[in-house]
């Protein structure tokens, strides 16, 4: 290179899974045929009426010019009726809404707009690693709050109040949780709601997985809580859309505003005939998500054994797209335990410490993956087991 790279990007090391998923493709050339159970993108396809959706558009002469930065007016009313349909929420899609390439982008978004260097932010433990490089990126000083089993990883919330300083600006919580599973609920937000209310700290409640649990909770639910609160959503993991990057912000006018400050800024309106079609994929009916449901259900009855088999300690209420386990007592970290199934059982599970340093000691299983060759993973790594006599 001419010149250095900026500080900020000495911050943050690439992406982990950018990292793995070029070991997995060496391996694969190296004919070594390794199961990936390690990244939740899914597997089907999304609704016949969404593909169609979008093959309409784009005869559509004018599909393919720049669009509105904020989306058009149905796809932002399509947003407002779901999440009507869903969370019984009476918001308006022009004043509530922001279109967003993905949950991703949003989280740096807000992270630009209200963060100034030096201003703290909370962010879970475990929890989604993009928290802390976005933070970081923006100058942020990151602080972790943990999120442990015997509290079926809902924060305790007297220690969260202790962390809290007049720097802290920003809370991120994520329930549906990923990778553990754990379920919203409204007695957790309120106690985040008040919390922020109390300190005047904004909220950012990440919420893709939550329709891939049975109950539908945003956390506008909580009176009070469009005041103090940016909720994130998207159709990537409901929708089976992961590579078409649709997803939204939530929140008051004022919020909303100043976002679209920001992604006018930064990017253009999504490709029309995408618009057309995610407006399509919100108007699916109920059965669509009971189908997901099931796979995912069906999946995990695959996966619980396997993890009963190796001793690995799970909560079985956990749902979504990933199973999350406590290492079996033969290894003394999720790092280890995940490179020794790579390496002898050709499958590619994720150490919990790439959620956090509260992750060490679990590890995750996605179910984005084919029944056959989920069946096929969990064999091996009981075939495994088997051969180096730890049953």
């Amino acid at each position: 290179m001419i010149i250095d790279e900026a500080d900020v990007v000495k911050r943050v090391e690439e992406y982990f899974f950018s990292s793995k998923l070029r070991e997995i493709a060496n391996m694969r050339k190296q004919g070594i045929p390794v199961i990936n159970l390690g990244i939740g993108s899914p597997d089907s396809p999304p609704h016949v009426s969404v593909l169609n959706a979008m093959h309409e558009s784009l005869d559509n002469p004018g599909a393919h010019g720049y669009q509105a930065y904020k989306g058009n007016e149905n796809l932002l009313d399509s947003m407002a009726s779901w999440y009507n349909k869903f969370f019984g929420l009476q918001l308006i899609g022009n004043e509530h809404f922001l279109p967003l390439n993905g949950s991703k982008e949003g989280i740096s978004f807000i992270l630009h707009a209200f963060i100034n260097p030096g201003d703290k932010v909370l962010i879970p433990n475990p929890g989604y690693p993009t928290y802390t490089s976005a933070a970081l990126l923006h100058y942020a000083e990151v602080d972790y709050y943990a999120l442990r089993s015997e509290n079926y990883y809902y924060p305790d919330f007297d220690l969260l109040e202790k962390q809290i300083t007049p720097r802290t600006k920003i809370i991120f919580l994520n329930y549906a949780h990923m990778p553990t599973g754990a379920p919203a609920t409204i007695e957790v937000f309120d106690k985040f709601v008040s919390l922020a209310k109390k300190y005047k700290i904004l909220l950012v409640n990440d919420n893709p997985y939550i329709f891939l649990h049975d109950k539908q909770l945003s956390i506008f639910a909580v009176e009070g809580a469009m005041d103090v609160a940016i909720e994130l959503n998207s159709l990537s993991k409901s929708h089976n859309l992961a590579g078409w990057r649709v997803g939204m912000a939530v929140g008051a006018p004022d919020y909303i505003k100043l976002l679209l400050k920001m992604r006018s800024n930064a990017n253009s309106g999504h490709f029309l005939p995408i618009q057309h079609a995610a407006i399509e994929a919100m108007n699916l009916p109920d059965d669509w998500y009971a189908e997901q449901l099931a796979i995912y259900k069906r999946r995990r009855e695959i996966i619980f054994p396997l993890l009963r088999f190796i001793d690995a300690e799970f909560i079985e209420n956990q749902a979504g797209m990933f199973v999350w386990a406590k290492i079996p007592k033969q290894f003394d970290s999720g790092a280890a335990l995940a490179d020794f199934i790579l390496k002898k059982a050709f499958v590619f599970v994720t150490e919990g410490a790439v959620f956090g340093s509260e992750g060490e000691q679990y590890f995750r299983i996605s179910l984005s993956i084919n029944d056959k060759e989920l069946s096929d993973a969990a064999m091996r790594i009981k075939d495994l087991w088997l051969k180096e006599g730890y049953k």
